[in-house]
Formats: C-alpha cells, sequence, structure tokens
C-alpha cells in the first residue's frame, strides 16, 4: 500500500499528491450529510471564504506567521455552533467535526491548500444536493 498523510497520497513517482477521493466520493458523501442535517448555507460559503483568505495571507506571509490564524478556526466554528437564529443552530456538529479533523491536519502550506481543495469540494457538492431538492 501506498504511503498515506490525511490530505496526501504519494504516488509511483515518489511525489506527494491529493487524494482523489476526498475530492470525489469522500467530498461528496460530507455534503450529503451536510444537507440531511440542515447546515445553513451561508455559513459553509463564511467558512470557505475564510480559508481561502487564510491560503492568499499564508501566500503573502508565510505559513508559520498563519498557523495560529488556521488553527483559531476550530475556535471560531465552536462558538458559531453555540450560537442560534430563530432556534436553529447555525452551523452542524457534522460540519464542525469536518472543520476540526481538517485543521488538525493542517502542518504545512501545501496541507492548506489541499483542505481548500477538499473544501472546495465539498462546497460544490453541497450546492449540487441542495438543487436537487
Amino acid at each position: 500500500m501506498a504511503e498515506e498523510k490525511f490530505f496526501f497520497r504519494k504516488a509511483e513517482n515518489g511525489e506527494w499528491v491529493i487524494k482523489e477521493e476526498l475530492v470525489t466520493d469522500k467530498a461528496k458523501e460530507i455534503a450529503k450529510n451536510f444537507v440531511k442535517e440542515g447546515m445553513e448555507r451561508n455559513q459553509l460559503r463564511k467558512f470557505y471564504m475564510e480559508v481561502k483568505s487564510l491560503e492568499r495571507k499564508v501566500e503573502a506571509e508565510g505559513f508559520e506567521k498563519m498557523k495560529p490564524f488556521i488553527k483559531m478556526l476550530k475556535a471560531k466554528v465552536n462558538y458559531q455552533r453555540g450560537r442560534k437564529t430563530e432556534g436553529k443552530r447555525l452551523v452542524t456538529d457534522g460540519f464542525v467535526n469536518f472543520i476540526s479533523e481538517c485543521v488538525d491536519h493542517v502542518n504545512s502550506k501545501d496541507d492548506l491548500k489541499a483542505f481548500a481543495k477538499y473544501f472546495e469540494a465539498v462546497v460544490g457538492y453541497y450546492f449540487g444536493e441542495l438543487s436537487q431538492r
């Protein structure tokens, strides 16, 4: 079996590549669960845009400088879980788990890029699922 990390697997040529299943089957499964759980679309977009913003800042300022802000996403998503609008939570437990698990595995610029791609796929499948309802 090929060597693996959370976001990556080692290709035959020895290069680390993003796991294909993260941006296909796994992303689709997660998106379906978000729709079933009633995840708020604006919160999904908000967090995705924050990850993209952090990705740009890492390019400009470096990973080590931005790492605390990346790790802080876990606090932000937990804060949102505690908030309610009209008696409904803004983010679901599944979303909190998704963000937390991914952030725990972001330890380099490449990890952040892979997380952003994974998240992008989840967002795409999420809106695809919503359009079928």
